[in-house]
């Protein structure tokens, strides 16, 4: 059921969206992140969390024409500060 209302929100979400913006969103994304993996693991509510944002990142990458998700892989690979777009 989670995953019919993920999949469903982020449909929602995308509907007249620019790329800029699932960009910045992916970018966002990977900061919660960073902030559960500095959290405590031993605690499920953060793994669940974590767990999560992290399919909610792949759904939106995917989506994402293949040029950005290289950008995006290669700053991430890096480690890098987000770039900024705009």
């Amino acid at each position: 059921m989670l995953k019919a209302v993920r999949r469903t929100w982020t449909r929602r979400w995308r509907e007249g969206k620019h790329e800029v913006e699932e960009v910045d969103m992916v970018l966002k994304l990977r900061q919660k992140i960073a902030i559960c993996d500095k959290t405590s693991s031993t605690r499920s509510s953060t793994n669940e969390t974590r767990n999560q944002l992290e399919k909610q990142l792949q759904s939106i990458e995917k989506r994402l024409p293949e040029d950005l998700r290289l950008l995006l892989s290669n700053n991430a690979a890096a480690n890098t500060p987000p770039l900024n777009l705009i």
